[in-house]
């Protein structure tokens, strides 16, 4: 399931990867969108290197 992927960044073929719900889930599960905030967090760390 796609919920256990979040969280970690993973790498294909060199390039970072950061999983997320896609934006139409969240607006069947608005209960999701804190744990998307979240990864979005995630992939900011990874974009400015951190």
């Amino acid at each position: 399931p796609l919920g256990k992927l979040r969280g970690t960044v993973y790498a294909y073929e060199g390039v970072p990867l950061v999983v997320t719900y896609h934006p139409a889930a969240l607006l069947r599960n608005a209960g999701w969108t804190r744990s998307t905030w979240d990864d979005f967090q995630l992939l900011r760390q990874v974009m400015d290197g951190s």
